[in-house]
This record gives C-alpha cells, structure tokens and sequence, in this order.
C-alpha cells in the first residue's frame, strides 16, 4: 500500500474509532498531489528525504507521474467516467511563496494559489468553498461544497 492510501486509510479509522458520526471524505490522489508538490518545493537533505518517501529518484520522476495523473483525469467522452480533482493552495496572510515556486504549482500542477488570515473563522469556513465550480462532474451533490 503507497502512502497516500496509508493516509487515507488512516484517517477513516481514527475517525470511525473516536466515534465520529458523520461523513468523512478523503483523497489519496490529494495527498499524492501535496507530497508532490512538497517535494518540487524542497531542496537538500529536505529533498531527498521526500523522494525517498515517495520512492522517486528525482524531481523529473515526481513531475512525469503527476503529469500521468493529470491525463487520466481528462474527460474522455462517450461513457467514461469523469475523474475530477482540485488543487489549493492556501498560505497564511504572514507567509508567501517563492514566486518561481508558485509559477510551478499553478502551471504545471493547476493549483489556485491564495493567501488566506487563518485567524478569520470566515475565511477558513470559505476554504471548503473553493472547489465548488472546478469539478467537472454532475454527479456532485451541490450542498457537497
């Protein structure tokens, strides 16, 4: 099992285990995408630890099998089923983006990019929000979002 179904499977059993009572979704492609991500924006020791993690020899490797993933995720028309994910990417107000950095995770990896105040309960409650309109398939519940 990679890593991001780790994560997710993870997540699923210490919610049901606190006896959480709602729905609960989780993405392992998301996980994959912010590992990397992470790693397109690490360098050093930082660097080869991630692509160690996520058993790649270089950053050409990480960027291929994202680039893989996103051709998967095209509508093929007909009746295929339409795959539709959403990258974000939200930074506190106090912190900003190398610009060379955010140029990559917006080109090549479709990531909105948006400097947020996490200390606003408004603005984190619209995190959920932003979504809503860049997935493609009608078979999303709108109260989803």
């Amino acid at each position: 099992m990679d890593f991001s179904s780790k994560v997710a499977s993870k997540l699923l059993l210490d919610g049901l285990e606190n006896g959480e009572n709602k729905n609960m979704l989780t993405s392992p492609l998301s996980y994959n995408a912010i590992m990397n991500m992470t790693a397109i924006g690490s360098s050093g020791a930082t660097s080869d630890q991630i692509l160690e993690f996520l058993q790649h020899k270089n950053m050409e490797e990480v960027k291929s099998e994202f680039l893989k993933l996103k051709e998967i995720t095209k509508t093929k028309g007909g009746d295929a089923p339409v795959i539709s994910f959403f990258n974000g990417v939200w930074i506190n107000k106090e912190y900003c983006l190398k610009n060379t950095f955010q140029e990559v995770i917006e080109r090549h990896y479709n990531a909105l990019v948006r400097n947020i105040d996490c200390k606003k309960d408004d603005q984190a409650c619209q995190l959920s929000h932003y979504p809503s309109g860049f997935i493609e398939s009608p078979s999303v519940d709108p109260t989803t979002f």
